[in-house]
């Protein structure tokens, strides 16, 4: 492993790997934490997105709330329901399953995510941040 950057969220990792068939490869990789997101249903099907501006594409883009690296000493749940109260304000949930589990884009990243459905009965005051935005 030969780490070229390592920054507040992501490392860049370029090494040179051996493939299954023999064949040895330069690999770019970007390394990043585990992460969690929400698909949070309000009302039986008001799905609550988030327009956040995203610096790397320069726009402003539609997200479900995601974020926070997980923690392997406690459920993923525990930074389901953190993610839930930073990204839609302490919403009340009755309900919550994991729709997906796997990594993002296992090309050029180690991202792996669990994507939980939620069940909203009581939205709570987001804390919107400068590049958040919630929308329904």
């Amino acid at each position: 492993m030969v780490i070229v950057y390592s920054g507040r969220r992501i490392t860049l990792d370029v090494s040179k790997v051996m493939l299954p068939n023999g064949h040895e490869m330069n690999v770019e990789k970007i390394l990043f934490p585990r992460a969690i997101a929400a698909l949070p249903i309000y009302e039986n099907n008001k799905v609550i997105l988030l327009r956040q501006f995203r610096p790397a594409v320069n726009e402003y883009v539609l997200e479900i709330p995601a974020g926070g690296s997980l923690r392997r000493t406690r459920p993923p749940e525990h930074a389901l329901i953190r993610e839930l109260n930073e990204e839609i304000g302490g919403a009340e949930t009755d309900h919550f399953e994991k729709l997906f589990e796997g990594f993002t884009t296992p090309g050029y990243s180690t991202e792996y995510i669990l994507i939980y459905h939620v069940n909203v009965k009581k939205l709570g005051e987001p804390s919107l941040s400068r590049m958040r935005l919630l929308t329904g």
